[in-house]
């Protein structure tokens, strides 16, 4: 029984070690020997024609900012396009869109009277882009959220990738701005920026970047798929089928987009929970994907599939190690007190301490993690408990 729980424990620690740790070491460490090596190639000067689709559902707060900094962009007026689609608003979204409706004939708007969900939504709206331009065998598709707002040269960069025949999907840098570093959002971005770097290595080494953030991404529009009725996770699922065809998924890092965060725990664990029942859906759709071929399977297991079952990772840990530690085996002892000190009692010195207005960096972050994983771990229960809708309520726009 104790070598068991000897097994257990160094399987689950090593597993989330790999992850967390090997895994981007590996990835770093190819990258800067094949940057060496590597060569530029040129591309051409061509620009595709592009079609931006934004879903919008009580976007009032930023739909303005949100549609002027798509047509801020230094792109070829004549090959760009804006869809927007409301999943059946109550606020005054359909008036602000309606008044740049009537200023640009590149903008379209549809107002949808039925509260559908996100992926029924860009569903309609590529099929109608895919009408719009039926001949237009190189048209590539933005998908970009209506709280992101894109630098001067977004839409640029991004289409620029795809001189290369081989890349199917490209996503942009998502940059979080007004952040303050004495709530969530600090420990959020500071994730995304090391998120974005592994994304960017496994791109370029591989081709097979492991999904875009969501907020803005680049699709050959021949490569989009139907996206299913209840999927939550709709970016994962869509740069997974476009590596089943065989293109590249890579990374634009020059391409920026803005996303201002709320700062509250309590949106960004709701946010949390929802993308980890959609990871599970995502592991159902393209478990065959294990079986890929060397750099997909690995890169799909070692970034994505530990760390979306990391609660249960954890918990086998905690399980173990104090089962050892009560038969006596001290060292087990200490890996128990590790743990039992940085997912319940940090984060709980971490909040008493914010309620007096102190605010510590590494308490913070490792009560994001804590936190997180907790959000992980209920969105797995709420996988397992049937995921009947896809209809969204986006986090709060500030």
């Amino acid at each position: 029984m104790l070598q068991m729980f000897q097994v257990m424990l160094f399987v689950s620690l090593g597993l989330l070690i790999h992850s967390y740790l090997i895994y981007p070491g590996i990835v770093a460490l190819l990258y800067f020997f094949k940057l060496k090596k590597s060569v530029e190639q040129p591309g051409s000067n061509s620009l595709p024609n592009l079609c931006c689709i934004i879903p919008a559902y009580n976007e009032e707060k930023v739909i303005a900012s949100k549609i002027q900094s798509v047509l801020d962009c230094d792109y070829p007026g004549e090959k760009l396009q804006i869809l927007v689609g409301s999943d059946q608003s109550s606020d005054s979204t359909a008036e602000i869109v309606d008044q740049f409706v009537q200023r640009d004939s590149r903008i379209q708007f549809f107002n949808f009277q039925t509260r559908r969900g996100k992926p029924q939504v860009l569903n309609d709206l590529v099929q109608i882009a895919l009408r719009t331009r039926p001949q237009d065998s190189d048209l590539v598709i933005v998908f970009t959220d209506a709280n992101v707002m894109l630098e001067y040269h977004t839409l640029q960069r991004l289409a620029a990738t795809f001189n290369n025949p081989r890349i199917g999907l490209c996503d942009s840098r998502m940059i979080s701005v007004d952040t303050l570093e004495d709530n969530i959002s600090g420990s959020e971005e500071h994730y995304l920026q090391l998120e974005s770097q592994l994304k960017y290595w496994e791109g370029f080494l591989w081709g097979c970047m492991m999904g875009p953030f969501g907020g803005c991404y680049a699709v050959r529009a021949n490569l989009v798929p139907i996206l299913p009725e209840n999927i939550l996770v709709d970016d994962f699922y869509v740069s997974m089928k476009v590596i089943e065809q065989g293109y590249q998924t890579r990374s634009a890092p020059d391409a920026m987009a803005f996303e201002k965060l709320p700062g509250q725990l309590t949106e960004e664990f709701r946010r949390k929970e929802r993308i980890s029942a959609g990871n599970m859906q995502n592991l159902f759709y393209f478990v065959h994907l294990l079986t890929h071929s060397f750099p997909v399977s690995f890169a799909f297991i070692s970034h994505k599939i530990i760390r979306w079952t990391g609660p249960v990772w954890l918990i086998l840990a905690m399980i173990s190690s104090l089962m050892l530690s009560l038969n006596n085996f001290l060292a087990y002892s200490w890996i128990f007190l590790f743990m039992l000190v940085v997912f319940f009692i940090v984060p709980w010195v971490d909040r008493e301490l914010g309620k007096a207005g102190i605010h510590l960096k590494p308490f913070r972050r490792i009560s994001y993690f804590a936190w997180m994983n907790l959000a992980l771990l209920m969105g797995l229960f709420k996988y397992l408990g049937g995921v009947r809708s896809s209809i969204w309520q986006p986090t709060q726009r500030v």
